[in-house]
């Protein structure tokens, strides 16, 4: 993890040039200085009247009274020397913040915080950690873009010199830390910086055995991560970094576990789609096939398991309507559901087709009801949590129409998100979408809209 805190700031290093001129106010053994407010454990332990952290028997009593994930990492169990080193970082003073800090809070808790929390009906984000959250006590009042720059900076100096406690290495502040540069990466449109950073976060992960059933922040962390490795790996048409298996069945799942498990299913579509898996296969037509198949009845199982909450409630629609609207909600069940309409398109893209015309007619229809499905999902989101994952599947499905007319390889699928709607006025929608999502969200930096309309200016071309 150290090594990987390291990498991150060379990176910045060399593409910000030096690092910044920022007081570090490195005067006292508090790495963070005031860094979150008062935990569950520290009031325990004033009310007992004992040292910040408190007594192991006052946390063991707390353990006793709940085996629940979320109560139980709020308060853990920590040996004397563990309460001792823990101190050298952690400090129970409320934080306190300029009025330009309090308004770049408050707009991760209202907003950012909801990117992250999509799959997480506890909404860890905005509720949790900020109370987690740490404060530098700098001077530093951000009002331009580079300041950002500088806070990001100091994010990984702070967690690179609290990696001298074993404490902090396992600590719910730096899995919370992670995710957020994480999102600031990708939001500031760095793949180099954010690719290795994913690969940071998921051995963190992986070194603690944290996955989709850990239960509390930590399971949050996990899903949020994977939602954006899905992406990344899309993007890089390599595989999901996620080494977990569900030992839950379908049957074992709520609503909102049906809803995330979504996404963990989508990582085994992006990863048969990937360029390693399709090279590895590349001369063993039955293995695809049965790759395909396997992974089309994993979605149809899910798809079985399905409550009322994911179907459609009413909407008036507009026979002008490009892509006639579909409300499901809570947002996260609609992008769950444009989730499986990306993968049966892809699947349908990436398995090799038997049986002539046949088996054409009925590809073209998947294609066909995918986007209209996507697309008409997404025209009825308009709030701000669903925002970036509605426009990556708005975009993904942009790939049918171009690689089922052979117009590109089946192996350039993420560079080449092309046509997948023929009629001009379902293009301009499909734009509209996109640009909806990116002023909703400010993601991302590089329009999707003006990437898709380039590709779209090729493939006119090459057909003339």
């Amino acid at each position: 993890t150290a090594r990987w805190l390291e990498l991150l700031i060379r990176d910045a290093v060399l593409e910000n040039g030096t690092f910044p001129d920022i007081d570090l106010q490195y005067n006292t053994l508090s790495v963070f200085g005031n860094s979150v407010v008062q935990t569950p454990a520290s009031m325990i332990a004033e009310d007992q009247q004992t040292p910040a952290f408190g007594n192991e028997t006052g946390s063991q009593l707390a353990m006793s009274r709940t085996l629940h994930a979320s109560l139980q990492e709020r308060l853990p169990q920590l040996g004397s020397d563990q309460v001792s080193e823990k101190q050298a970082w952690y400090s129970i003073e409320p934080i306190k913040l300029s009025p330009q800090e309090c308004r770049l809070f408050h707009h991760f808790v209202k907003h950012v915080s909801q990117w992250i929390d999509l799959f997480e009906p506890k909404k860890p984000f905005s509720t949790f950690v900020p109370h987690l959250a740490v404060s530098f006590g700098s001077d530093l009042t951000p009002s331009d873009a580079n300041d950002s720059v500088r806070y990001y900076y100091k994010t990984l100096h702070y967690s690179q010199e609290a990696m001298r406690y074993d404490t902090y290495k396992v600590s719910l502040e730096l899995l919370a830390i992670s995710i957020i540069i994480s999102t600031y990466e990708m939001l500031d449109g760095s793949s180099t910086d954010w690719e290795r950073h994913l690969k940071g976060v998921f051995w963190i992960q992986r070194s603690q055995v944290i996955h989709g059933d850990s239960g509390g922040l930590r399971q949050g962390v996990w899903w949020a991560w994977l939602c954006q490795d899905i992406w990344a790996a899309f993007r890089e048409e390599r595989k999901p970094l996620t080494f977990w298996r569900p030992t839950r069945s379908f049957d074992a799942l709520d609503p909102s576990e049906l809803a995330a498990r979504s996404v963990y299913l989508f990582a085994q579509v992006v990863s048969f789609c990937s360029r390693e898996e399709m090279e590895d296969d590349r001369h063993d037509f039955a293995s695809r096939v049965s790759k395909a198949d396997a992974l089309l009845e994993k979605w149809s199982d899910w798809r079985g398991h399905l409550t009322v909450e994911f179907e459609a409630l009413p909407v008036s629609t507009d026979s002008k309507d490009a892509f006639p609207p579909i409300w499901v909600n809570p947002p996260a069940f609609g992008v769950a559901l444009q989730l499986y309409y990306c993968a049966l398109t892809l699947i349908s893209l990436h398995r090799p087709r038997i049986g002539g015309i046949d088996a054409y007619l009925e590809q073209k229809g998947t294609l066909k009801q995918g986007i209209m499905m996507v697309c008409g999902i997404a025209s009825n989101l308009t709030d701000f949590a669903s925002g970036v994952m509605s426009s990556q599947c708005v975009f993904i499905g942009k790939l049918i129409q171009q690689i089922a007319l052979g117009s590109l390889s089946g192996t350039d699928f993420a560079s080449s998100a092309g046509m997948s709607v023929e009629d001009a006025g379902q293009r301009d929608a499909v734009l509209k979408l996109l640009e909806n999502c990116r002023a909703r969200t400010g993601w991302p930096v590089k329009s999707l809209g003006d990437e898709l309309s380039l590709i779209w200016q090729r493939f006119d071309k090459s057909s003339e």
